[in-house]
């Protein structure tokens, strides 16, 4: 599985990555919502792996506009938030 994981905590990220990469799937990694749209513009992914707060937005933004874009791309939103 080709599994995009957008994590602007790089500690975090290398834990996904190492995490998933030792069970067999190929990660790639991106640590701003601009970069997560030129890897999702540019390859196939299977699923991603977001970061809701990011340093350039909310990655809720960047899953509403894969699905306004017609992509059904399976996400799973990380969060530190815990509140509404």
């Amino acid at each position: 599985m080709h599994i995009l994981i957008v994590e602007d905590d790089r500690s975090i990220a290398e834990n996904l990555y190492e995490f998933l990469e030792s069970r067999g799937h190929q990660c790639d990694y991106a640590d701003s919502l601009a970069a997560a749209g030129r890897l999702l513009a540019g390859g196939s992914f299977d699923c991603a792996v977001f970061d809701r707060s990011l340093p350039d937005g909310d990655a809720l933004s960047l899953a509403r506009r894969l699905r306004a874009e017609g992509s059904s791309l399976p996400v799973l939103m990380l969060t530190a938030r815990d509140t509404l």
